[in-house]
């Protein structure tokens, strides 16, 4: 915080401006009662004939006077005593400076400094020390133009009162909306700064509440596959691209933190349902794999499987897989490897810390957020836990594209591949 100068303190200045009037009253106004007080005594001395009387009036003639030069050289003597007292002359200065207009500079120059520190700090207790100091202002033009930069100041202020608010009761419409506003601010060092701290409030808890996480939802229904129209194609006609993309995904994997369990589901979310505003979802392509750290723009691109050979139906996979997309362990691997920022060959392998758990008759969770489950030839990410409907939330590339899906806990053919995300 600013610390202001004695002298370019208004309110100081204000009340030795008082002072010095006073003063000057008191140096003019007593002077002349007393020379006026003179005056009548010569003219009582003038009539009096009484020597007594005489030499008492003129030693109270000789009184007043000595008094009425005195009191007129009282600012001479505040001034020897100021010299005197302040090495530093800064109050001496003050004194001489307190005029209406440098004390208008003075409260504008305290004003400015604190609606800085307001910028600065953006909290209300520095925005209402600037407004109180605003309003000390008895230029109305200066007022206003000061009151008109801190109420944009306000404005920041309240949005992030928002964002703290929001990480108490999260609301995902209310989160979409708050983050549109941000998003929308022309300071792009405040902008930056509200946005850092809407992810930072928001992911402390490693809450998934900002992704809609119902495989039901409306978003969901009627999607599009990436039929000869690519990645890159949509993500440009919605006013975004893969940069964009990947530096979305990359913010939701750092804001649960790279290396956590929810770290690859939220990179999973994010591709799905950013995808699924745009009314799109990544092809299930047969061999389809992805070991690099983003997205690829050409998803949707025609083109031939690895190798239909080894597909349970040949003939089929050659007519209906020719679009560029992802498998079910190339999706897998694909969100393994946006949450450890790692492209290690498959993640899920290198990672699996050897421990299989048969879902069969099981009753309760025995998956975690990140595990993956896994049967004969298909592979799925937990995504969720729903404790009291008995399922999991999966992210799965299968024939309907890359999606969300429900499993139960007692899904009998799968096994819990644990992955270990211990370092």
């Amino acid at each position: 915080m600013t610390v202001l100068n004695i002298c370019d303190n208004g309110d100081v200045l204000s009340i030795i401006r008082i002072i010095k009037i006073v003063i000057n009253i008191i140096r003019i106004v007593v002077p002349i009662i007393l020379i006026i007080s003179i005056s009548l005594t010569l003219v009582s001395v003038v009539k009096d004939k009484e020597s007594d009387a005489l030499n008492k009036s003129f030693k109270g003639i000789i009184s007043k006077s000595i008094a009425a030069i005195l009191v007129f050289l009282i600012p001479t003597f505040v001034n020897i005593l100021a010299n005197i007292s302040d090495s530093d002359q800064s109050y001496l200065s003050c004194i001489k400076v307190a005029t209406s207009e440098n004390i208008l500079a003075a409260y504008r120059l305290q004003a400015e400094k604190l609606i800085d520190n307001a910028s600065e700090s953006l909290t209300n207790s520095d925005y209402m020390l600037a407004k109180s100091a605003i309003n000390k202002i008895k230029d109305e033009s200066v007022k206003k133009e000061l009151l008109d930069e801190l109420d944009v100041i306000g404005e920041y202020i309240a949005l992030r009162n928002e964002i703290y608010l929001l990480a108490k009761d999260y609301d995902r419409e209310k989160y979409n909306e708050l983050k549109k506003k941000l998003e929308a601010i022309s300071d792009e060092k405040v902008r930056e700064r509200l946005l850092q701290e809407l992810k930072e409030a928001i992911g402390k808890n490693g809450s998934m509440d900002q992704f809609i996480t119902d495989p039901n939802d409306p978003l969901y229904r009627n999607l599009k596959n990436f039929s000869g129209t690519t990645l890159s194609d949509v993500l440009a006609r919605n006013g975004s691209s893969v940069e964009k993309l990947n530096l979305q995904i990359q913010e939701a994997v750092e804001q649960f933190g790279v290396g956590t369990r929810e770290a690859p589901v939220a990179a999973a979310l994010t591709l799905i349902q950013t995808l699924a505003e745009y009314g799109y979802r990544i092809n299930y392509y047969w061999g389809g794999k992805w070991y690099n750290i983003g997205v690829n723009g050409s998803w949707g691109a025609p083109t031939s499987p690895i190798s239909c050979d080894t597909h349970p139906n040949p003939d089929g996979c050659r007519q209906t897989m020719i679009w560029k997309g992802l498998d079910c362990s190339g999706f897998a691997n694909w969100a393994l490897i946006q949450g450890f920022q790692d492209n290690h060959i498959p993640v899920q392998r290198t990672r699996f810390n050897g421990t299989e758990i048969s879902l069969a008759g099981q009753s309760s969770a025995v998956c975690d957020i990140g595990d993956v489950m896994v049967s004969g030839g298909h592979i799925v990410l937990v995504a969720g836990i729903e404790e009291d409907n008995k399922r999991y939330l999966v992210a799965e590339s299968t024939g309907g594209g890359v999606k969300l899906s429900y499993y139960p806990f007692n899904s009998y053919q799968y096994k819990c591949r644990k992955i270990d995300y211990s370092n």
